[in-house]
């Protein structure tokens, strides 16, 4: 499996950051909703252990993969999203560890001719409803929003359904995570917004891959779904943390 290179430059030390969480993002409706709970106890460790993130500069394609085994889940589908030389031939290719959820992101995900109009409305849909939160604030706003979205997702096929209940589950977690912690981290990530905007796009990112890879090599089982959407979100948002801060 070959190794991501991130250039990780500095290290810096973070303040401890509390897993007590005033906004509850969970939504026990979507059977998706460990992926956020995951993806976040995880960016947890490595904003308060110097050795967490020096696992993760070491290699941090195998540390999401040995999270996501100790985690029991199937690593088959994060570790194919990567190496898969014919997935990413065929697809629009984007660099999915230097990506945020920008609407110039947005814009060129609704340009991918291998998702669906479903999928890239959701994302339009997301994107709208994170940068509206981004501006007022309200977290139990957008979170109420955004579990209207899964909604919507129950009756869907397997793909699509994987899909949106997995990010918007990262969705919740990631930007309850942040808003909690703005003052905390402060004078590392101001309000937060560029690492929310770093995990979603790492998340919706993997998910984009995950499902092209499902037309050229096949389905993958919901586990493995989870795996792609929890390393991609990881990842990403991990290298934000240790080469901006």
């Amino acid at each position: 499996m070959k190794k991501l290179v991130f250039g990780l430059i500095a290290t810096v030390v973070l303040g401890f950051v509390g897993n007590a969480q005033e906004n509850n993002p969970s939504n026990p409706e979507n059977e998706f909703d460990y992926v956020g709970r995951i993806h976040n106890e995880a960016l947890e460790k490595i904003i308060n252990s110097e050795k967490e993130k020096q696992l993760f500069k070491n290699d941090p394609t195998k540390y999401c993969e040995n999270l996501l085994i100790q985690e029991k889940i199937p690593t088959d589908a994060y570790v194919a999203m990567l190496d898969d030389k014919e997935v990413i031939k065929n697809m629009d290719l984007f660099n999915i560890y230097n990506v945020s959820f920008s609407p110039e992101q947005v814009a060129s995900w609704q340009e991918n001719k291998y998702i669906n109009s479903t999928i890239k409305q959701y994302i339009k849909e997301l994107s709208l409803l994170t940068e509206k939160y981004y501006k007022d604030l309200d977290y139990e706003d957008f979170k109420l929003n955004v579990i209207k979205l899964e909604e919507q997702a129950y009756n869907l096929k397997n793909n699509d359904k994987a899909f949106i209940l997995s990010t918007a589950s990262l969705a919740r977690h990631t930007i309850s995570f942040w808003s909690q912690n703005a003052s905390s981290l402060s004078r590392y990530t101001g309000t937060g917004r560029g690492l929310g905007l770093a995990d979603l796009g790492g998340a919706v990112g993997g998910a984009i891959r995950t499902y092209v890879m499902c037309i050229f090599t096949g389905p993958v089982g919901w586990a493995s779904w989870a795996g792609s959407i929890i390393g991609s979100g990881l990842a990403v948002s991990a290298a934000y943390v240790i080469t901006h801060h």
